[in-house]
């Protein structure tokens, strides 16, 4: 999942073509949670408000040669002097 410009979108990569199949705008309390996992064949991913109650976001089918890579990381853009923080919180952690 990226967030960027204000936009939370499931993001693929299949032979170096990156796509988002699905993009909404940003809601901080309604997508203060992500996960991505396997469901019965299908890439699947979700949001949550608190951690314990699941909405699906996207999902696509999965194939058994499937690589997942999860990166997580910050950019900035422009050259600014103070460009601000990030800070990644209860990462891989249940509520």
């Amino acid at each position: 999942m990226v967030l960027e410009n204000g936009m939370l979108s499931a993001t693929v990569k299949f032979d170096d073509a990156v796509t988002q199949p699905l993009s909404v705008p940003y809601v901080a309390g309604a997508h203060r949670w992500w996960r991505v996992g396997n469901l019965d064949g299908f890439a699947i991913w979700e949001t949550s408000t608190d951690g314990l109650l699941w909405a699906p976001f996207e999902q696509l089918p999965w194939t058994t040669d499937t690589e997942v890579v999860v990166s997580v990381g910050v950019s900035v853009l422009s050259e600014s002097p103070e460009p601000g923080t990030a800070d990644f919180d209860n990462f891989n952690r249940e509520p």
